[in-house]
């Protein structure tokens, strides 16, 4: 082969190269002719538009896809709307409406018996068991308007008839005068007040518990209030002490109730009563500690103050000086008064 004038060499062909070289080598065929840059750019354009071609024809395809499932859509919506319009004439059963209640009903209801409508505190102890006695005269409402709804509806299907309380006579209808699905409309809306009706109940039997558990509070304080004022003012308090409190305690004005009663019988007046003037102090004291326990247990239960700083504040008014100048003089002369009315009594034969 050197002697021919030919050399070995090593290249890298892909395997239609090599095929075409050993076809060269063996005779059979010519390798082409190199090709200039013209027929390079010639040959990508033709690749380029042949490419564009092929996307056109896929997105001509494409659009008239599109145009076929419009057509689809809009022959299915007169088809709908068809349909509806059918549908309308015969309307379909109320009870396939569904109805979304209120939630945590039975809470609000209950949360408007305990707190007040401005001051938005928890109810007093009294206050709450007058909610409860409204709570059932609500139940009771609703009870009554469920029953009359559900006559109405017997009446209107023709179950029921049509009568007087008083008179005779009666008629019925053959056929209903409510379509059916009226009549399951207002038998819901019966089913509806039922359901709202047991959610009053629950709620007043919650605010029921509320009350007990407030009572039980109550009666614990008023028991610890009477004993810490009983060990820290009461106790050892002699009748003219006790008549300084009562005095105190109204201040310069008579007031109402069996002070005020006995404030009259010193005066001379009133004198028509049967009620001894010592029973009358008895009925005034008890009132007076009453009024005030009562007074102490409600801010007790509100927080806003503890037993031992009230009970300090009472004492100390009790025993200042100036209860004494005020009220000292009218305490000398109802223990007179009364001392006196029994010794006429324990005189009498």
């Amino acid at each position: 082969m050197r002697q021919l004038g030919k050399r070995q060499a090593t290249v890298w062909v892909d395997a239609a190269q090599h095929e075409a070289i050993k076809a060269y080598l063996q005779g059979e065929e010519p390798l082409d002719a190199p090709i200039d840059q013209d027929q390079i750019r010639l040959q990508e354009w033709e690749a380029q538009l042949a490419e564009q071609e092929a996307r056109l024809r896929a997105r001509a395809e494409h659009a008239d896809s599109l145009w076929q499932t419009h057509e689809a859509l809009v022959n299915e919506i007169k088809d709908l709307k068809r349909q509806l319009a059918s549908a309308r004439q015969h309307v379909k059963p109320a009870r396939s409406f569904k109805i979304v209640e209120l939630a945590a009903r039975r809470d609000r209801i209950a949360e408007a018996m305990r707190v007040g409508s401005y001051s938005k505190t928890e109810r007093r102890v009294d206050d709450l068991e007058q909610q409860i006695g409204l709570s059932k005269k609500f139940s009771a409402e609703i009870k009554g308007t469920k029953s009359r709804l559900h006559g109405f509806v017997d009446v209107a299907t023709g179950k029921k008839a049509v009568t007087h309380k008083r008179e005779w006579g009666a008629y019925s209808f053959d056929k209903s005068i409510l379509a059916e699905s009226e009549a399951d409309l207002l038998l819901e809306a019966c089913a509806l007040l039922g359901r709202v009706e047991n959610d009053v109940e629950r709620a007043g039997s919650d605010i029921t518990k509320l009350h007990a558990q407030r009572t039980a509070e109550r009666k614990a304080f008023f028991a610890k209030t009477e004993s810490t004022l009983n060990a820290r003012l009461f106790h050892g308090l002699d009748r003219r002490g006790e008549i300084l409190f009562i005095a105190s305690m109204n201040g310069s004005g008579r007031g109402y109730g069996k002070w005020a009663d006995l404030l009259e019988r010193l005066d001379g007046r009133g004198t028509w009563r049967r009620d001894s003037a010592v029973s009358l102090f008895r009925e005034a004291l008890a009132e007076e500690k009453g009024s005030m326990f009562r007074r102490i247990v409600d801010t007790l239960m509100s927080g806003e103050k503890k037993l031992d700083e009230m009970v300090a504040g009472i004492v100390e008014k009790f025993r200042h000086p100036d209860t004494e100048d005020k009220y000292g003089a009218l305490a000398d002369r109802l223990t007179t008064f009364l001392v006196a009315e029994q010794i006429e009594k324990a005189s009498r034969p």
